[in-house]
């Protein structure tokens, strides 16, 4: 079965927003690492159930999965909502325990 992939709109512009910094300091490695990392979501298309689920974290009714991209560097939450995954959060990893720490509160 494949699953629908929807990126938020919050989710793209980090994406953009991260991949601009990294820019500054090398284009060629920031394209390559957008390339990855979009690449790397649209594996959710086919194993999406594959991923940790963060316990104790639910968005509306939905438990959360957590994605970490290859080298580590970036975090990908989604929610899985019968045959869509819902990328709703695109983070660098060095955030990833407050962002969570925060989402349970």
């Amino acid at each position: 079965m494949n699953y629908k992939v929807v990126i938020s709109e919050n989710v793209k512009q980090s994406i953009l927003d991260s991949i601009r910094f990294l820019a500054k300091v090398n284009k060629n490695t920031a394209k390559k690492e957008l390339d990855l990392i979009f690449d790397q979501i649209r594996t959710l298309e086919e194993f999406p159930l594959r991923h940790q689920v963060i316990e104790n974290l639910v968005i509306l009714g939905k438990q959360v999965h957590k994605f970490v991209l290859p080298k580590g560097r970036y975090i990908v939450l989604y929610t899985i909502d019968q045959s869509t995954a819902n990328v709703i959060k695109f983070l660098d990893s060095r955030k990833e325990n407050k962002l969570i720490a925060d989402l349970l509160e």
